[in-house]
């Protein structure tokens, strides 16, 4: 287990923290692909050397019924709502700025809550708050189809799916992935009932670590993680349940029509999941001082 020597100085506080977004959206678009979707992403107009780049959300295909959700879409017109609230009430020279990080924060904040929406349990932990901007939420173990997510399987998972996606981009300005995203990564199987959390100082020391992300390190990761799970028999893709056991109580307004199946011809395995609707992205979550003006 690595120890923490140091504390971070201040410019690898913020690299981390923009990783640590990079690293659950991998994770988040795992599980969407893992529950039946396409997702579509976008080219950034930069690249970084010392942290994970976060690639915005375009659309999601529900890959069953064939429905498109403009997810940039909505982000946009909800950051745009915060924006003009702003611009209204606490005009200054930094509204662009705060408007181009809520687009980040609000589109890491909706995929959580509709991955949530599929049946996942995401337990989320504390995060400072925001004066200017919305709050990102931040997690620490997603549950759910038969899948668990530990705290060190957030920076392996959501590392190699964010690899995967800037190594497919190749020319082009937007990238889909879907199930060859599946074939690609090699995820232990984790067993539920026999899981170790990690102290923070052992977290904050792997985040560490991880900042700067080279390939030989991963393939590091990725036999360290084999050896932790020797005891598996499988080290394939986690498996999905057919059915969900975690009593979750989806309100009636995120639900557009009945109950569906999602099938995956990859796997085999069925995902009983909702639809939600469109209205779902709506500016509900700017922080609670505007709601009060």
């Amino acid at each position: 287990m690595f120890k923490n020597t140091k504390p971070l100085s201040l410019v690898e506080q913020k690299q981390l923290s923009k990783s640590i977004e990079a690293y659950q959206q991998g994770v988040m678009i795992y599980l969407l692909v893992k529950s039946g979707f396409e997702v579509r992403v976008k080219r950034l107009d930069k690249s970084a050397k010392k942290t994970i780049q976060n690639y915005p959300i375009v659309s999601l295909k529900n890959c069953k019924t064939e429905e498109i959700i403009p997810f940039q879409q909505k982000v946009e017109e909800e950051a745009s709502f915060a924006r003009n609230r702003e611009e209204k009430e606490q005009p200054s020279d930094q509204i662009q700025r705060h408007y181009e990080r809520n687009k980040v924060t609000i589109a890491c904040n909706r995929t959580i809550e509709f991955v949530e929406q599929l049946g996942f349990t995401i337990e989320q932990r504390g995060t400072r708050s925001t004066k200017y901007t919305v709050k990102l939420k931040k997690f620490s173990q997603v549950i759910g189809n038969g899948i668990k997510i530990r705290k060190e399987d957030i920076f392996t998972i959501g590392g190699s799916v964010m690899k995967y996606i800037k190594d497919t981009f190749g020319k082009n300005e937007e990238n889909t992935v879907g199930v060859d995203l599946l074939n690609s990564l090699i995820i232990p199987k984790v067993n539920i009932d026999d899981i170790k959390q990690e102290t923070e100082d052992d977290t904050i020391t792997h985040n560490e670590k991880l900042i700067n992300y080279e390939e030989h390190k991963e393939k590091e990761s990725v036999a360290e993680s084999q050896e932790i799970n020797k005891e598996n028999k499988s080290f394939n893709k986690c498996e999905i349940v057919d059915e969900f056991d975690l009593g979750i109580d989806i309100p009636n307004e995120f639900i557009i029509k009945e109950k569906k199946d999602l099938t995956s011809e990859i796997t085999g395995s069925i995902v009983h999941s909702y639809d939600p609707i469109f209205s779902f992205y709506t500016p509900n979550d700017i922080n609670s001082k505007w709601a009060k003006k």
